[in-house]
């Protein structure tokens, strides 16, 4: 008598999501026990990912934007539902305003009954849209796809939290799919030049070297991109100072001779009005939320970043986007004739 094979155990949501966090880098998982997320727990645990159990949820929720600064990973959070949930708020607009990249996961009541029971039901959607970049519902007939989704729109420009949904008894239940992670990279390596159309400033080699005066500001999108060697060399080869945002401290070095401060920390106004006195500011990977003083200068703006100048905060009629040190090597190598700053200039008082 033939012998019958056994057929392979399938794969349940919580193993699915753990399938993908795994995959993605992750070896930390920061969360609060509760019996809605246990199931995942234990999956990621098997997965071979560390949950590190936090005092409380909060906590747990900047430990993982912590984890996600220090690695160059999503960060993972978890909570329970009701009041658990509500905890991880502050956690996660504090990642999507600090441009990290995280997944916030909250348990939720059993499908059955999130229609009608009050007891420590909080519609999830409502509460985090307005401080993430996305709200999702994770159910195991569309969880692969929603997975993907939630991974690439976290670290797509700008980076951000996206905050994930699910039931208690969605974990235990049969995933269509398997683990096929997208590119999770920050920023192709190009780049794309935009311009106002029949604007005499829209060439950006040409409107940089027509600049006597120009000053570099370097923002935290420089740091994602490791920008630090491009930008030396363009402050080296063109004489022009740096400043950076506080967000991008350590993207140049501070004891360099063209580094000339940090934009809104001590002696900010000797930094403003060094701004003000440019005649060309490089807004390289800047980001108006790390802005703390208004805007006010009138000094032109060439505009690169891995987005679109959509915020507007300052107007530029030339953007390039793409792969910050993509677009300052470019420059660098474009780049002709005498140094626009000296050294001692930019060291004086």
């Amino acid at each position: 008598m033939a012998q019958l094979s056994e057929s392979a155990p399938e794969t349940t949501t919580a193993e699915l999501l753990a399938g993908y966090v795994y995959a993605a880098g992750v070896r930390y998982v920061f969360g609060y026990p509760g019996e809605s997320i246990i199931d995942f727990m234990e999956a990621a645990r098997h997965r071979g990912i560390q949950v590190v159990s936090a005092v409380r949820e909060g906590t747990a929720a900047f430990m993982a934007e912590a984890a996600a600064m220090t690695s160059g990973r999503p960060g993972v959070g978890l909570s329970t539902l009701g009041p658990g949930s509500t905890a991880v708020l502050n956690g996660v607009a504090s990642a999507t305003l600090d441009r990290v990249p995280m997944l916030a996961i909250s348990g939720q009541i059993e499908s059955s009954r999130e229609q009608f029971f009050t007891h420590q039901v909080v519609d999830h959607d409502r509460m985090f849209a307005p401080v993430s970049k996305l709200a999702l519902r994770l159910d195991p007939a569309s969880a692969d796809t929603v997975i993907r989704k939630a991974l690439r729109t976290a670290v797509a420009e700008r980076p951000g939290a996206v905050h994930l949904t699910v039931t208690a008894d969605a974990w235990s239940v049969p995933a269509e799919g398997q683990v096929s992670l997208p590119p999770l990279a920050s920023a192709a390596a190009s780049v794309d030049v935009h311009s106002s159309a029949g604007h005499r400033d829209g060439d950006p080699v040409r409107t940089l070297m027509a600049a006597r005066r120009p000053v570099i500001l370097a923002g935290i999108a420089a740091l994602r991109c490791a920008a630090g060697p491009e930008l030396v060399r363009l402050a080296e080869q063109a004489g022009i100072p740096v400043v950076v945002s506080p967000m991008a401290k350590g993207v140049f070095p501070e004891d360099h001779p063209y580094f000339a401060g940090v934009l809104d920390m001590a002696g900010y106004r000797v930094v403003w009005d060094l701004l003000a006195g440019a005649d060309l500011i490089l807004a390289a990977g800047f980001d108006p939320v790390e802005l703390i003083s208004p805007w006010s200068l009138a000094t032109p703006v060439l505009h690169l970043d891995t987005t679109p100048n959509t915020d507007q905060v300052y107007a530029s009629a030339c953007e390039l986007t793409g792969h910050v040190g993509a677009i300052l090597g470019w420059l660098s190598a474009q780049w002709a004739g005498e140094p626009r700053w000296a050294e001692t200039e930019v060291s004086a008082p």
